[in-house]
């Protein structure tokens, strides 16, 4: 098989002329797709475009020069299949063609089936020729088709954003899985060449800096680690609305001494050899949907998988909230329950500059020094707030209504150091799959287009212990869905919140009172925690 340097195209795109303008130039935008991120992603130079060619079918019934050329040439074959190309032999013949020139093993290697419709894949796998070519159905068949209509292919774009298509969840998950196998063998393929000087001209790969060692970093370190990391920190790869605040914390980090790498994007598909020659990788995330979405926790996944992978600690990887960064995109329910559930383990930023340099000058052992509780964590208040798949969004402005309520009534008390509300969504339709709420400070639940009985025995099951968390009802008004219904009252207080507009939601003016009673409720709570966690003082000091 031809490598990428040998190559005039990444990919030879096989489809239907018909099928592309039956559903408004489906492919034509696929592959320009493919083509803007497919370099990127390999990490390697100068990567060829895909071929995308409109000659039509020779009258002798063989392929056009130029098709066979351009076959020959391309790395690669991807073949988009719908009606048109079902009730076809002609494609047929490029994909015979293609295992022609690439044998067996190129065949299996490099051939991708875009299904835009689950019945014209139906009938391409019933047709003689097919099922000589893929005997043994070894061709993995990647579903662009939409679930709801299985014979139309997913939209391509969700909306537009400074004048460019966004890309749709639906169609980011097989496409992301498409690029991401693809680019990986390109990228073996150039590096395989750049080791053969006496066939293609390369250069070796970039040493790996070293990391400076972690000046000072306690014995107890972040996130619970058993030990403190001997090498460097690594910022690791994050979505681009965080991109501001992780380049502000490495300022941070490096102001104060310490060297810290940042990954970008393209190590997701470099093999992670920065990950050798560092003590401890920072993983930041927020409620956004994660890159690489075709697994639960995409890019977060894959960089704490390679990173346990290489023996490290689970100590020595810390998941770092910042989910006060608002999400660009919210990620979908199976991406929530993946996030939620980092959030007993995360640690906020301020926390991890409080180890990483507040703590790094050398001080005289204490007993405090052996002392789990984070300051900072303590002076967090976690108020949960649902979110499901009808009100995905509402405990956003939710919190921040209730941010400024604590701030009211904290305002003038002696709390030091003070106590500040951090609202966190709690995806109702995961909460099986959610870790119990043990740091829960306050819960609250969404009555709104369904009877909440059964949300709170979902909670009340994740609640443990005697001291648990109080709880209250936002009953949504205009009342959903029958404003004659009477508002039941449980163990849980209901409080009516105005949300005809989903992002002003506010507390009703005739239940103030009771909101205040909830927080005053988890103030009292949060103080007497605190009061706990004070060790007393040793004799004699």
């Amino acid at each position: 098989m031809k490598q990428i340097r040998e190559c005039k195209y990444s990919a030879f795109v096989s489809y239907a002329n018909d099928d592309n303008t039956a559903w408004y130039r489906w492919v034509s935008k696929f592959t320009r797709e493919l083509e803007q991120v497919l370099g990127g992603r390999a990490r390697v130079k100068n990567v060829p475009p895909p071929f995308f060619g409109d000659d039509t079918p020779a009258v002798a019934g063989r392929l056009s020069t130029t098709l066979e050329t351009a076959v020959a040439a391309s790395f690669a074959m991807i073949i988009v299949v719908h009606d048109n190309y079902a009730q076809s032999d002609w494609c047929l013949k490029e994909l015979d063609y293609f295992r022609s020139r690439f044998g067996d093993s190129g065949f299996l290697e490099r051939l991708y089936i875009v299904a835009m419709s689950e019945s014209a894949m139906q009938a391409v796998k019933q047709k003689d020729t097919w099922q000589q070519l893929c005997p043994n159905e070894d061709q993995v068949w990647l579903h662009f088709y939409q679930q709801g209509r299985r014979d139309e292919p997913v939209n391509i774009y969700q909306g537009m954003e400074d004048g460019k298509g966004v890309l749709s969840n639906e169609f980011l998950k097989p496409f992301d899985q498409l690029v991401s196998d693809l680019a990986a063998k390109i990228t073996r393929s150039a590096n395989a060449a750049a080791a053969r000087p006496e066939v293609v001209a390369g250069r070796a790969p970039l040493p790996v800096r070293p990391f400076l060692p972690l000046a000072g970093l306690s014995t107890t370190s972040v996130a619970t680690s058993p030990a403190t990391p001997l090498g460097g920190v690594l910022l690791g790869v994050a979505t681009s609305e965080l991109a501001d605040s992780v380049v502000a914390l490495r300022a941070r980090l490096a102001d104060a001494g310490q060297r810290v790498e940042v990954l970008s994007r393209d190590a997701l598909f470099g093999g992670f050899p920065e990950f050798d020659a560092a003590g401890l990788l920072v993983l930041p995330f927020n409620d956004g949907q994660p890159l690489l979405p075709y697994e639960p926790g995409g890019h977060l996944a894959v960089q704490s998988r390679e990173w346990l992978k290489r023996g490290k600690l689970p100590g020595s990887l810390v998941w770092l909230d910042m989910c006060d960064v608002a999400a660009a995109q919210s990620a979908v329910a199976e991406q929530a329950g993946f996030i939620a559930a980092l959030a007993p383990k995360a640690v906020l930023p301020a926390a991890l500059v409080a180890r990483l340099v507040d703590e790094k000058q050398p001080h005289a052992a204490t007993d405090a020094d052996t002392d789990d509780t984070d300051d900072t964590d303590t002076q967090a208040v976690r108020i949960y707030i649902e979110s499901n798949q009808n009100e995905r969004l509402l405990w956003k402005p939710l919190g921040e209504q209730i941010k400024k309520k604590w701030d009211k009534l904290v305002a003038g008390q002696q709390i030091a150091p003070p106590l500040f509300v951090r609202p966190r969504g709690l995806p109702i339709d995961e909460i099986d799959r959610h870790p119990p709420l043990d740091d829960a400070d306050g819960v609250v639940l969404f009555w709104g287009k369904k009877e909440p009985r059964s949300q709170i025995d979902k909670v009340e099951n994740r609640l443990r212990g005697r001291d648990v968390a109080p709880c209250i009802v936002a009953y949504l008004m205009p009342p959903q869905p029958d404003p004659k219904q009477p508002i039941v009252s449980w163990a849980w207080d209901v409080l009516r919140f105005n949300a005809a507009v989903d992002q002003d939601i506010d507390v009703s003016p005739d239940d103030t009172s009771e909101l205040d009673a909830f927080l005053q409720k988890i103030l009292e709570r949060s103080s007497k925690k605190r009061a706990r966690a004070v060790p007393a003082a040793r004799p004699g000091v």
